[in-house]
């Protein structure tokens, strides 16, 4: 077919559709009617490996998303969606791992960033999330909900004084929104 790869990526971005609305089960159904023509897309492996995630099916997940690593080992996405599997049901080594993968494929998948901060903060290492945290600000120097994390892990260090310079420009970068001009009843 002279228009397979077009074809392929409509149908990839219908599926994705389905799996963004939680039409799960359809989405499941049409990935692996997808998969019978082309065993070796990776993208609907890995779309597949979410859908079957989001429906419960953890095992499935895993092996789909390891299909799509396997079939494109460069891929930062891949390795974020695994390490999110793997943080989910508490795996941590095995998602800091897949999530150092991704940022060995893409050192400025801002996702992984942002996942792996959290899994090495439930791990309790500090040190690490906090190298993590600055890659984050690095990369986002006016993300407010960066800011606020790196001066979060600052004040459970020693560095006091700097979390509160994070703090206070995480403030000014996300102030909280203007109160209402008019207020109801209801309110009070």
């Amino acid at each position: 077919m002279a228009n397979e790869p077009a074809f392929l990526q409509r149908q990839l971005q219908h599926i994705q559709a389905l799996v963004n609305a939680s039409a799960l089960a359809e989405a499941q159904q049409r990935l692996h009617t997808l998969l019978i023509d082309y065993p070796q897309c990776a993208d609907a492996h890995n779309l597949l490996g979410i859908a079957c995630f989001n429906r419960g099916q953890v095992s499935n997940a895993i092996a789909h998303c390891k299909t799509a690593i396997a079939q494109n080992p460069n891929n930062a996405a891949y390795h974020n969606n695994l390490g999110c599997i793997y943080q989910a049901i508490r795996r941590h080594d095995q998602a800091i791992a897949c999530y150092k993968h991704a940022l060995a494929s893409d050192a400025n998948h801002l996702l992984s960033i942002r996942n792996i901060i959290t899994c090495l903060l439930m791990d309790k290492n500090i040190q690490e999330a906090n190298t993590y945290c600055r890659k984050w600000i690095e990369l986002e120097p006016k993300s407010a909900e960066a800011r606020l994390a790196y001066g979060n892990l600052l004040a459970q260090s020693t560095s006091p004084e700097k979390a509160l310079e994070h703090l206070i420009l995480a403030t000014e970068l996300a102030p909280f929104p203007p109160m209402p001009s008019t207020f109801s009843a209801a309110h009070f």
